[in-house]
């Protein structure tokens, strides 16, 4: 693989912190590949050394395949005992590496280090997997779906999906929400303060100030986003006779004032 001089300079910089941003399917891997073999062959760093973190199980198990096959392939090159010694110890290495995920790494942290955070050994050494998690919440869910009034569920259903009886996105949108609360300081506190906002109101003016106010800025967010269609509509209609640039040019005004409005607060006008 052909790197140019940013993304070389990426894998022989040694002695100092490395950032490396680039957008989607740029080499980003290749690189990081091109480096940690870079660090093992030639600065003979050993893999048991290594710490490589992704996002996903697919990214890390990628991540080893790759290496696995580079280091097969300077193992084919290689024309010294030695050094195919030590690229045969490498391979052998790759297989207990820390080429994972960043949860699973810090699950392994937890684990070890239980004592030292004064946790209980056992509850460390039982915490779930990604599958057996998500499988409890898939039961849990399911359970909760038997025992919920049959209008309960369909009014749920309404409010997260246009297609009746969606239970698929019900269950996608539970997951979001119980991800927001467990991110929370106190969960059930947080459940408590969302059922209180979510009352019924009489009055408009009534809504919980934080909640009106994330409205009214995406609701800004989308009249600047018009009024953008807008000016290239009317740029548009200007290039080409057949379109009457006017009718266009009319709404700016009309979106300008619709956006006062809303920065300053004012529901009256609407």
């Amino acid at each position: 693989m052909n790197f140019d001089i940013y993304q070389t300079r990426a894998i022989e910089t040694t002695g100092q912190s490395v950032l490396v941003s680039a957008s989607a399917g740029a080499g980003k891997t290749g690189v990081l590949i091109a480096r940690l073999m870079k660090r093992c062959t030639r600065d003979r760093v050993p893999l048991q050394r290594v710490l490589a973190l992704t996002f996903t199980k697919a990214a890390a198990a990628e991540m080893k395949k790759r290496l696995a096959q580079s280091l097969h392939e300077a193992l084919e090159q290689a024309t010294s005992p030695l050094e195919r010694d030590w690229l045969n110890a490498q391979l052998i290495a790759l297989q207990t590496a820390q080429i994972t995920t960043i949860d699973s790494f810090c699950l392994t942290i937890i684990q070890k280090y239980s004592n030292v955070i004064g946790l209980d050994p056992a509850m460390a050494q039982n915490m779930l997997s990604q599958g057996i998690q998500a499988q409890l919440e898939q039961q849990a869910f399911e359970e909760a779906f038997e025992n919920t009034p049959e209008e309960m569920l369909f009014a749920m259903c309404e409010q997260v999906s246009a297609r009746p009886q969606d239970v698929t996105s019900l269950f996608q949108s539970i997951k979001q929400i119980v991800s927001h609360a467990l991110c929370a300081i106190d969960p059930l506190q947080w459940f408590d303060e969302g059922i209180v906002r979510m009352r019924p109101l009489e009055h408009f003016q009534d809504v919980d100030p934080a909640i009106l106010q994330a409205y009214l800025h995406q609701f800004i967010a989308q009249m600047e986003s018009v009024r953008s269609i807008v000016e290239e509509l009317v740029q548009f209609a200007q290039a080409n006779p057949e379109f009457e640039a006017d009718s266009y040019q009319k709404l700016l005004p009309q979106i300008d004032s619709c956006i006062t409005q809303l920065q300053a607060g004012n529901l009256v006008s609407f």
